[in-house]
């Protein structure tokens, strides 16, 4: 889980393993899904609600996350 303050912005870092990150339930304010199957590489996002942001990778299953925004 990844937390941090309103407005803040997060590094997603992409290993070897191609992974794309959505936000399935679309909340509020919630950052743009990376939709690009991306390795090797960081992308940076910005998430502009408080909340909890759940995430997961389309192409890996079970992959998930969670950014909390205070």
């Amino acid at each position: 889980m990844h937390q941090f303050a309103f407005a803040g912005s997060i590094e997603f870092d992409f290993g070897t393993m191609a992974n794309n990150v959505f936000f399935d339930d679309a909340p509020s304010g919630a950052a743009a899904n990376i939709t690009t199957p991306s390795f090797d590489t960081s992308v940076s996002r910005t998430f502009t609600g408080k909340g909890r942001h759940v995430n997961s990778c389309h192409l890996n299953r079970g992959t998930r996350g969670v950014v909390v925004v205070q």
